[in-house]
């Protein structure tokens, strides 16, 4: 019979060579993985326990499930998350514990974060995934390994193995895990998945989670070839970027077959809008339908098509990029051109030049008040005008390029 033993010894995953940080909550499932790590790599193990303080007995939980792996000789460190200000429960809990355990791996100088999940959390994340909309990348549910950071890794060594694996090592070795009451809540989504969804359908047919966990292998491969396939084509599209902004020609993108064309709005929406969760397929079929020359995508998105570009861009919280500056209004602002005497707003100077609108947003200007004074070393009136060497501005082939050489102001 497969042990969990046996299985962490064959895993390409965790390297002899390299000391583990696993996350241990004290449940079934980590504590399981965290003895048999005690076991399988002495010494090159430690661990952290994730109190997110949602009750008042947690701290004094925390505390005992870090006194009874510091018995397996595991140094574990209780650590506590500063609160996440938005999004659902679910996902603020999860953003807190997966950002508490990265600046105590990075800490430690640890290179691997080892977590329990298993094969029915795949399950439920794939089904979870499903009902939200998802396309075939959610479909490959999670990934064996995630990078969190440039030299920090998040891997899942037992994504293919069931949970009665890690139930059966706590029997052998007499743990007694810690059960979070939460788990039996079925006001969440992810339990009534659990509890209610999977033995549904396991009923209809019992060799139904096993079909399925070797479906989303298959899926995994196939994903991971079509986001090949996909970020070739969005190279061969030369996009520009600006600060959360990305741009593609709008000829050559409809070009491409409708499968791609879906594929890259998913990557670049992933890039701009810096998602907790891919945009469903249908938010994503709107995308590439929709013609309008300025539509609301939701989630902080907005697609623009208009001057040959469809331009793609998430929202203007941005810092400047050096004193004095400040963020465009292009209906507010005032800008006389070169050679004029007489203001306009700058949204009509730029729309002259052909500037997408969500690219005016994001341009620094110099201002006094309302008057404008320059614009990314744009053109000016004002021969005063501040060094503008360091300012960014747009690279080749951007709609609008010439204005942004300086002295090229419309007449």
């Amino acid at each position: 019979m497969t042990t969990l033993i046996s299985l962490l010894q064959s895993s390409h995953l965790l390297p002899v060579h390299e000391t583990l940080l696993v996350a241990c909550s004290g449940g079934s499932d980590s504590l399981a993985l965290t003895h048999a790590l005690s076991l399988v790599r002495p010494g090159r193990v430690m661990a952290a326990v994730v109190d997110h303080g949602a009750r008042p007995e947690s701290a004094m939980e925390a505390r005992a499930v870090a006194r009874q792996v510091a018995r397996w000789d595991i140094p574990c460190t209780v650590l506590t998350p500063a609160p996440e200000p938005s999004g659902s429960p679910e996902d603020r809990l999860r953003r807190q514990r997966m950002g508490a355990l990265a600046a105590h791996a990075q800490d430690l100088g640890i290179r691997r974060i080892v977590l329990a999940h298993h094969a029915r959390d795949q399950l439920e994340t794939v089904l979870m995934r499903l009902m939200r909309g998802t396309g075939l990348d959610g479909l490959s549910g999670m990934a064996p390994v995630r990078r969190l950071g440039d030299d920090l890794l998040l891997v899942r060594p037992l994504l293919r193995t069931p949970p009665e694996v890690l139930a059966a090592h706590n029997r052998e070795h007499g743990l007694e895990p810690w059960e979070d009451p939460t788990n039996c809540d079925r006001a969440i989504p992810r339990n009534r998945v659990r509890h209610e969804a999977i033995p549904t359908l396991a009923s209809l047919n019992p060799g139904w989670p096993s079909t399925l966990s070797a479906n989303v292998e298959r899926w995994r491969e196939e994903d991971a070839f079509l986001d090949a396939r996909a970020r070739e084509a969005l190279a061969g599209l030369f996009p520009r970027r600006m600060a959360r902004l990305i741009a593609w020609p709008r000829e050559a993108f409809d070009s491409l077959d409708i499968v791609l064309q879906r594929r890259i709005l998913r990557l670049m929406a992933r890039e701009v809008g810096q998602l907790e969760h891919d945009l469903d397929s249908a938010r994503i079929e709107r995308m590439r339908l929709d013609v309008s020359p300025l539509a609301d995508v939701g989630v902080g998105l907005r697609i623009e098509r208009r001057h040959g570009w469809i331009v793609l861009a998430a929202g203007t919280d941005l810092e400047p990029t050096e004193p004095g500056l400040r963020l465009c209004q292009p209906d507010s602002d005032q800008f006389i051109p070169a050679g004029r005497t007489r203001a306009r707003t700058l949204r009509h100077h730029l729309a002259r030049w052909r500037v997408p609108w969500l690219v005016q947003e994001r341009l620094w200007v110099f201002a006094t008040g309302s008057l404008v004074q320059a614009v990314m070393g744009g053109p000016s009136a004002d021969e005063r005008q501040p060094d503008l060497a360091t300012i960014p501005r747009p690279e080749a082939g951007w709609p609008g390029e010439a204005w942004f050489d300086k002295g090229g102001a419309p007449p």
